[in-house]
């Protein structure tokens, strides 16, 4: 999982295309067609690894 928008501004590390790092900020986009995704799915995630 990956938010639509993210800043991170501390140290990060690249592996391959991916980032690890913990953001400072998140952004989702919230369409109509992942609707349920976007609020539930996501979030549960994001506040499993205290992202929020």
């Amino acid at each position: 999982i990956s938010p639509d928008i993210f800043v991170i501004c501390d140290d990060f590390e690249e592996e391959g295309e991916s980032i690890v790092g913990v953001p400072k900020i998140i952004f989702e986009v919230v369409s109509e067609n992942y609707e349920h995704y976007d609020y539930f799915i996501k979030l549960r995630t994001y506040e499993k690894f205290r992202l929020c």
